[in-house]
């Protein structure tokens, strides 16, 4: 089934990019099983019954029910054929994970700016006792 939706994506010229962000309804960065859904039968129309979509999904073993955005680069652009896809697929993921270390990084560093603060506090409270 994987290389049907990836064969009706390309025919109907969409790249993973594209193709994520049409079924990404509602902007999330990730795919609900009803987005997928909708997406693979009414917006694509790839021919399929909704019990097929449906065992698809759960072939995919998704951790919350939900398709991150990195994961559909993972699961899809292996079929996508040519280095322009693979490329786009790396620099995504790059991007994705990223912008995650980023996130993450600034909230270690207000958790350390909050501590840094707390400790200076105590400190002065103490030498002023």
């Amino acid at each position: 089934m994987t290389r049907n939706i990836v064969s009706t994506w390309k025919m109907k010229g969409q790249n993973l990019d594209s193709a994520f962000s049409i079924l990404d309804a509602d902007g999330d960065g990730r795919l609900s099983f009803e987005e997928f859904k909708d997406g693979i039968l009414r917006t694509f129309k790839i021919k399929a019954k909704e019990d097929e979509v449906g065992l698809y999904w759960r072939r995919l073993h998704l951790v919350n029910e939900y398709l991150p955005k990195d994961e559909f680069f993972l699961k899809f652009g292996p079929y996508f054929s040519g280095e322009d896809n693979l490329r786009v697929t790396y620099n995504k993921l790059d991007n994705i994970r990223e912008n995650e270390y980023r996130d993450k990084i600034s909230q270690i560093n207000q958790m350390l700016n909050k501590n840094t603060e707390t400790i200076s506090n105590q400190v002065a409270t103490n030498h002023g006792n």
